[in-house]
């Protein structure tokens, strides 16, 4: 997910990644605005969703009329919001809007509030999904395939969101060869994305699943962000070692003096 400030860029990895999903009969939305992320592909998907291969002619003919209606001008209303140096354009599914309402009687009732309220909310049952693609941009250059902490950082913010959590890294995205490893992979994450969970102590839904796995080098399976829960606990760790480095520093120093003179 990129900040808003910057210029939305599709890259040919989102791109790959999109299409394979909708190879699978999927409709993904790709650059949507979230908050202050813009995501790479939002998707909604039906509470315990199972993927079920179609015959390749049925794919075929319905990537065919996707490409056709995306050719086809579209008029609708969208906002145009800047943002530093760079605009957005927000999907009408995901922009706020601020509506006011006039109070009854006169007075002070009749001051106009504004109301903050979000259109397209999916129906109950739905499961709106998040799918990250994360490039070489999003790892530590020194550490193979260990993600930053501005990147766990950004899982963190979009599960907060309500959000389900799918990331594809580059580094398992170019092992898969063919097209139906590429379609597997993709559905088992959504699999675990999508499955019923229960509430947490608090009322939050739970993010396992997505967190499962430890190696992210070697991870291939299901869950999304794999291999960050980790990472993610010590993502703000900044006042202890702030601590720890400022009474080493106090315990490696000289005991002051104290001169007499006779």
């Amino acid at each position: 997910a990129a900040a808003r400030s910057q210029r939305s860029r599709v890259s040919g990895l989102q791109r790959e990644v999109a299409a394979a999903l909708r190879g699978m009969g999927l409709r993904p939305r790709m650059e949507v605005a979230m908050g202050v992320f813009c995501l790479d592909l939002r998707l909604d998907l039906p509470e315990g969703w199972q993927w079920e291969k179609e015959p390749v002619q049925q794919q075929q003919q319905q990537q065919q009329q996707e490409e056709e209606e995306h050719r086809r001008p579209r008029r609708r209303h969208s906002f145009h919001q800047t943002y530093g140096n760079g605009s957005r354009r927000l999907e009408p599914e995901e922009e706020e809007v601020a509506v006011a309402v006039d109070g009854g009687g006169g007075g002070a009732s009749s001051s106009r509030t504004p109301l903050r309220q979000r259109r397209g909310l999916p129906p109950k049952g739905t499961v709106r999904i998040a799918v990250e693609v994360d490039g070489p941009s999003h790892f530590c250059s020194n550490v193979p395939n260990h993600a930053l902490g501005s990147t766990v950082a950004r899982d963190r913010c979009l599960l907060d969101l309500s959000l389900q959590l799918v990331v594809v890294p580059h580094f398992e995205w170019d092992r898969l060869q063919s097209a139906d490893a590429k379609r597997a992979y993709l559905a088992r994450r959504l699999v675990a994305a999508a499955a019923p969970q229960e509430d947490g102590p608090t009322g939050r839904p739970k993010a396992d699943g997505r967190h499962s796995h430890t190696n992210v080098g070697t991870d291939t399976g299901c869950g999304g962000a794999a291999g960050r829960h980790s990472a993610s606990r010590a993502l703000f760790p900044a006042m202890t070692i702030t601590t720890q480095v400022a009474r080493r520093c106090i315990a490696a120093a000289p005991p002051p003096t104290i001169s007499t003179s006779s």
